[in-house]
């Protein structure tokens, strides 16, 4: 019997290698590929930005904050919260939930405004 070597991927017959982590989706194609960087090298953009000119621009730089910290927060916690099939369900359409993330990241990101 051979050893299970933790950090070996592991072949099926047809040379495909199995996905070790079934909660980790494996991307399908280059679109997939090509929408992950672009939104990588968007935030890592709009990072050096406020990187090197926050300080002249607070208030984008708390709405930015805030916004981002709501929207990530409800992404992460509204399917646990909100099981309607309309709304942030296993059901519902993606844009749904996102719609309904960025509206919440729009009120976190006054929030930050006004505290």
């Amino acid at each position: 019997s051979k050893l299970h070597h933790p950090h070996k991927k592991h072949h099926h017959k047809n040379g495909h290698h199995h996905n070790k982590h079934p909660h980790v989706p494996e991307r399908q194609n280059e679109t997939d590929d090509i929408k992950y960087v672009v939104i990588r090298e968007t935030i890592a953009l709009i990072g050096l930005l406020l990187c090197f000119t926050g300080s002249r621009i607070i208030k984008v730089t708390f709405f930015i904050g805030g916004f981002a910290v709501l929207f990530v927060a409800a992404y992460v916690t509204l399917p646990n919260l909100i099981d309607y099939e309309q709304c942030c369900g296993a059901s519902s359409p993606w844009y749904v939930r996102v719609g309904a993330c960025v509206l919440l990241g729009l009120i976190g990101g006054a929030l930050s405004l006004i505290i």
